[in-house]
């Protein structure tokens, strides 16, 4: 089994302008892994983007997810940003 999220931003750090088409996430089962299903999912996405008027695709991966940044890199993504995101609760008053 394999699963394609997408989306259309009207912004993306480091894409020209909207809509970017965005990876929101690509998943597939562990025993269909190094098969080529990912691939052809971003394949799809991009079809589907350029459709839509696209001209940049954007995707992201967590800085300890090292498989994913590999799985991007090779599928033809360029690093843009590398972030660390903060939050600080304001508590209930």
């Amino acid at each position: 089994m394999a699963m394609l999220e997408v989306s259309l931003r009207n912004f993306v750090d480091g894409c020209l302008g909207g809509p970017v088409g965005y990876i929101e996430g690509v998943y597939v089962t562990l025993g269909e892994r190094k098969q080529g299903y990912a691939g052809e999912l971003i394949e799809f996405a991009t079809s589907w983007f350029r459709s839509k008027g696209c001209r940049d695709m954007a995707a992201d991966a967590e800085l300890a997810t090292l498989i994913a940044q590999d799985f991007l890199t090779r599928a033809g993504f360029d690093e843009t940003y590398r972030v660390v995101e903060y939050k600080r609760s304001l508590g209930r008053e």
